[in-house]
């Protein structure tokens, strides 16, 4: 009789953490936040606000992997994953704010744009 009154304790204390770890999860997993080894490159681009301000890509992004300059427009560059599953965003900036959003992979996402997914180019 103890080992099943033990049992049924440790369920109830595992329940709200398991559902405490699978809310953070999904949380992690929406296209408002920052982006992840999860993130679908397509609906992420198509959706992306363009103009946002360039301190909302920080505050969300944390500091970029690399920086540099194409054009004249900064460009905040974030990597994640590694050999085959390695993946590229691309923050592009004018005057403080997003004018584009990159995307590069070894996939069939590979090249794709918020610009040109939204019709903008």
């Amino acid at each position: 009789m103890k080992i099943l009154t033990r049992s049924r304790g440790i369920k109830r204390r595992l329940t709200p953490i398991l559902a405490i770890s699978v809310i953070l999860f999904a949380a992690g997993c929406v296209s408002g936040g920052g982006v992840s080894l999860l993130t679908n490159p397509k609906t992420y681009l198509a959706e992306y606000p363009i103009g946002e301000p360039q301190q909302g890509v920080f505050d969300r992004m944390g500091a970029p992997d690399n920086q540099t300059s194409v054009d004249g427009r900064e460009v905040w560059s974030y990597t994640m994953g590694e050999g085959y599953g390695l993946r590229r965003w691309s923050f592009v900036f004018e005057d403080g704010k997003v004018y584009d959003v990159r995307y590069n992979d070894q996939g069939p996402y590979n090249g794709l744009t918020a610009r040109g997914l939204q019709g903008l180019n």
